[in-house]
């Protein structure tokens, strides 16, 4: 997140998009998305990205298409072609004739109107039927998505989920990383409330590097809370993360399955340094 804080810093690489294209690549990870100048990226076909790729939704959240799941071998001889991209119908349209152009560019024009709209109603308070007050708060990942929510009239995070911050990379992230991470969530928010989720790895978040074994259902077994003892080292250094960037503000700490962490995790009696 260090070129969110630090723009100059920001990774740099060779790909240089002169006008708006579609990029093809077998698969991007976040940092290497992160490094690409948004301006003229189109869409992107990835494919080996899945649909809970890390990548996948930093795109999403900077309003990048993205289709999946197509192979390479089948489009790369439409290299530098003209082509259409439509992520929400699944269709690459290569070398488009008139109708197909004609038809895109009418569909643009009314997303663009409905975008206008969605955004004049998303500035409104929300309320139910019976005229009672309703908050209306945004679920994000990452940093990147935190400033769209809020344009799109978010009142709130409802829910950060912070495990994000641990995967598509070799090692956990450490206390610094994190802060700033979190720091860029505070002050996009403002005074808004933000709900911070500490990390809910397990099920379906796989961390390759914790080796935390295979189960037959691990949606109900080692997972969340319950690998906090096996691991107090990371939940320690997330804590101090988000206290360091809270420490002036009132935020809320949410522990993911709705438990508390027991006291000892949080005791002096174990190396704060250690992954475990």
């Amino acid at each position: 997140m260090l070129h969110i804080t630090w723009p100059e810093l920001k990774p740099r690489n060779n790909l240089v998009l002169e006008k708006p294209t579609i990029l093809v690549a077998e698969d991007l990870t976040p940092s290497q998305f992160l490094s690409l100048d948004l301006k003229n990226l189109a869409g992107m076909i990835l494919e080996k990205t899945g649909r809970t790729s890390h990548t996948l939704i930093l795109a999403r959240a900077s309003a990048i298409p993205v289709l999946s799941g197509l192979p390479l071998d089948a489009i790369a001889r439409y290299a530098g072609q003209p082509a259409v991209l439509d992520a929400q119908c699944g269709v690459l349209a290569i070398n488009p004739n008139d109708a197909v152009s004609g038809y895109y560019q009418v569909a643009q024009t009314l997303a663009d109107k409905r975008q206008k709209q969605q955004a004049q109603a998303a500035a409104q308070l929300a309320y139910s039927r019976d005229n009672k007050r309703i908050d209306i708060a945004a679920n994000i990942g990452t940093a990147l998505e935190a400033p769209g929510a809020f344009a799109n009239g978010a009142e709130g995070v409802g829910l950060f989920r912070t495990e994000m911050l641990y995967m598509d990379r070799d090692s956990a992230p450490d206390e610094q990383e994190q802060f700033e991470a979190y720091q860029q969530v505070l002050l996009a928010a403002g005074d808004k409330p933000i709900i911070f989720r500490t990390m809910d790895i397990g099920g379906d978040k796989s961390i390759p590097y914790l080796n935390i074994p295979q189960e037959e259902n691990p949606f109900l077994g080692y997972r969340a809370v319950r690998i906090y003892p096996e691991f107090a080292g990371l939940f320690r250094t997330q804590l101090r993360a988000i206290l360091r960037r809270c420490q002036f503000w009132q935020r809320p700490v949410d522990d993911p399955d709705g438990s508390q962490p027991r006291s000892d995790l949080m005791g002096e009696g174990r190396d704060p340094k250690s992954d475990r």
